[in-house]
């Protein structure tokens, strides 16, 4: 369990990007890669608090977001190498639905690795299982809401040209409340490469 993993709280239904527990993992002498990671929601909750589930590495994403399964569990494909003798952290992140879709005022989830085989690695897994992070409860109060607009792009864009508009929108908040937008994602659709 990483020591700055998420404290309890409590957070409005509908929130996004809750953190939800932070984990640390370390090489031994030669290094190692993650290969997969299964967490299992757990306390006084349902899975249906939940809309996805994320495992996060540096602030990057490291696989699609996950509905859990009927156990209560998720499993992300990390792939990702760790040095000799060097520490990564991993953050555990959720997306909670609003109350019509199933989140109950009250419910109380966390998420743990609760044993050494819901690791996979290219070495030997040890460490002081479970790995569990503290309780997140759900307020009465749904999140505020926001509203994305499509402005287009710019269609001529030249190769090899500068500053070109690839996406542009507006962003609005609902009228009854302040909005903090802590990241957007874009997804690069199309017939051009990625790498063009």
């Amino acid at each position: 369990l990483a020591s700055n993993t998420a404290a309890s709280k409590v957070v409005p239904m509908g929130a996004q990007g809750v953190d939800y527990l932070a984990f640390s993992v370390r090489a031994g002498s030669s290094a190692g890669t993650l290969e997969q990671v299964t967490l299992k929601r757990a306390g006084i909750g349902n899975r249906t608090d939940f809309s996805k589930v994320y495992l996060y590495h540096n602030g990057v994403r490291v696989d699609n977001g996950r509905t859990l399964n009927t156990d209560d569990e998720v499993t992300f494909n990390v792939n990702v190498t760790i040095s000799a003798n060097s520490t990564e952290t991993f953050w555990v992140k959720a997306d909670m639905n609003v109350d019509a879709s199933g989140s109950t005022s009250g419910d109380q989830n966390y998420f743990e690795i609760r044993t050494a085989s819901d690791v996979e690695a290219t070495g030997s897994v040890g460490g002081s299982f479970p790995v569990r992070g503290n309780g997140i409860s759900l307020g009465a109060q749904d999140i505020g809401t926001i509203t994305v607009t499509g402005r287009g792009s710019d269609s001529s864009a030249k190769v090899g040209q500068n500053a070109v508009i690839v996406s542009e929108f507006d962003v609005a908040a609902a009228a009854t409340d302040d909005v903090e937008l802590a990241g957007i994602t874009l997804k690069q659709r199309g017939t051009a490469p990625a790498s063009a």
